[in-house]
């Protein structure tokens, strides 16, 4: 069975801002790639998922979730993922979830 690297985060609505920045970083303690993403966004406005923090990859709209598995795919995933919003400051909620590597 793989031993997998479990990191969680939380961003408060505050902090989620109209440019790229980390939400999650395995560069460094993991030795692949994200198997594994949970992305539950929970503010009042939608957000974008980068994977270079250049190119919008996934758009999540409020309230809503994303779920990616990699490892299902045969594939490893990126070591980065970034997010930002889409509209104006989101005024309540957070962007949430996990990663597994």
């Amino acid at each position: 069975m793989a031993d997998l690297n479990h990191k969680a985060f939380n961003v408060a609505f505050g902090s989620v801002a109209a440019a790229y920045s980390t939400l999650v970083d395995q560069t460094t303690g993991a030795k692949s790639g994200i198997k594994h993403l949970s992305v539950y966004n929970t503010l009042d406005v939608g957000i974008t998922i980068s994977f270079d923090a250049t190119t919008d990859h996934y758009s999540i709209p409020a309230a809503k979730e994303l779920h990616l598995n990699w490892d299902n795919l045969g594939k490893i995933g990126p070591k980065v993922i970034s997010v930002k919003r889409l509209a104006g400051a989101p005024a309540s909620g957070a962007v949430t979830g996990g990663v597994s590597s």
